[in-house]
């Protein structure tokens, strides 16, 4: 089944920089139609840089290796595997603003802007933030995420939670095909967690949606992942990453070495997945 899904993203031997400071090295994985690819890894370990490279976000002094990051995606329309993959580089803003939508870790809003006109701000890009269709896309999330009674209120009056989940709605109501969410369940309680990775995987299977979510959450990350990333730390001068799937990643070893902590596992009696736990 996985064979014949199509590659909507390809990252091969990826090096990152700020300045002269490497931050990612040799990097290389795929993101396929309808995956979910839980992004983790301790602090500082490049999590945040690696979604802002492929959003082609330059922010500050980043930068990155050419010819490392491919889209299967121009002029508005996703490519067949039987067509070559476009360097990042290669595509203009928009392209990438319509395949990507991106998720910051950190933001705020000064703008005195109701949530529904917030969250309407994820149609910018398609340039109809008033059209019937953004009101019914905006409707329809917020009302996914539990917030439609906020509608009417203020961003400004949120608390980070409910500032967060409209983040997500915004981001949800641009319709992308790629999602790249960086600690998007930051701020948020533990039932809202569990639901909202619960519907990231949702949409990646019903909707062919594919994300790259940035979580520390171990635990969350073997429930409803399908593939995970795991940063090596920088600590180790950029040690090798590993992509595969939950089974391939939650080896103690593995764990250990990255995380620099004496772990354990056992298998979660409602989801059969592997659950990890600091040992004294």
């Amino acid at each position: 089944m996985e064979n014949n899904l199509r590659t909507f993203v390809s990252v091969k031997k990826l090096d990152a920089f700020y300045d002269k400071k490497q931050i990612l090295q040799n990097l290389s994985f795929e993101l396929k139609e309808g995956e979910l690819v839980c992004l983790c890894g301790s602090n500082g370990c490049g999590k945040s840089t690696l979604l802002s490279v492929l959003a082609d976000v330059h922010h500050g002094s980043l930068s990155f290796s050419k010819n490392s990051v491919f889209f299967n995606y121009a002029n508005g329309k996703i490519l067949s595997d039987t067509m070559e993959a476009i360097p990042i580089e290669k595509l203009t803003r928009r392209d990438i603003s319509f395949f990507t939508s991106f998720l910051v870790q950190n933001e705020s809003c000064v703008w005195n802007l109701t949530c529904e006109e917030f969250v309407r701000m994820g149609r910018f890009v398609h340039g109809d933030v008033e059209s019937k269709i953004a009101g019914n896309l905006t409707e329809k999330y917020m009302a996914e995420l539990g917030i439609s009674f906020l509608a009417k209120r203020s961003v400004i009056t949120l608390s980070g939670g409910e500032f967060q989940k409209c983040r997500i709605a915004r981001s949800l109501v641009q319709q992308s095909p790629v999602l790249l969410l960086d600690e998007p369940i930051a701020n948020l309680d533990f039932d809202a967690q569990f639901s909202f990775m619960q519907k990231i995987r949702d949409l990646c299977r019903k909707d062919g949606i594919s994300a790259v979510v940035s979580i520390h959450d171990l635990n969350l990350a073997s429930i409803f992942a399908d593939k995970i990333l795991l940063l090596g730390s920088r600590k180790d001068s950029c040690s090798q990453s590993i992509f595969g799937s939950v089974s391939d990643i939650f080896k103690v070893e593995i764990l250990q070495q990255v995380y620099g902590t004496n772990l354990g596992l056992f298998v979660h009696p409602e989801y059969n997945a592997p659950q990890v736990f600091v040992k004294n």
